[in-house]
């Protein structure tokens, strides 16, 4: 795998791969809204910030390098799938919009299409 593809994980919280030739650099949005990153080679952890949104249920960076986050309330409401901007230095989280969509994870296409599982409870 080249370093500019992008591998998207899921597990506890929401995982997001960089590879490069030498390392792996995970982003994770944690259970308490946080966003840090974890070095495969190292095992280091280190924290970015964090941001009063919440868990996000799915990250993606698009094809110019914007980290997305998308975050799905338990309970409907009218902020459901809410789509985010993600500061990747400060882990700030500005609102993009609502997708009204209960999302379950997201990935960009090459052509910067934005696509989103959902579900319901």
């Amino acid at each position: 795998m080249n370093a500019s593809r992008l591998l998207l994980m899921v597990a506890i919280g929401t995982l997001l791969a960089i590879p490069s030739a030498q390392t792996a650099v995970l982003f994770q949005s944690g259970s308490i809204g946080v966003l840090e990153t974890f070095d495969t080679v190292s095992g280091a952890t280190a924290l970015i910030g964090s941001s009063p949104v919440g868990t996000m249920d799915g990250l993606a960076f698009s094809p110019n390098g914007t980290l997305y986050g998308i975050h799905s309330s338990p309970m409907p409401s009218s902020d459901q799938g809410s789509l985010y901007t993600i500061n990747i230095r400060t882990g700030e989280a500005n609102l993009v919009g609502h997708t009204g969509l209960l999302a379950q994870g997201m990935t960009f296409g090459l052509d910067g299409t934005l696509y989103t599982m959902a579900g319901g409870n």
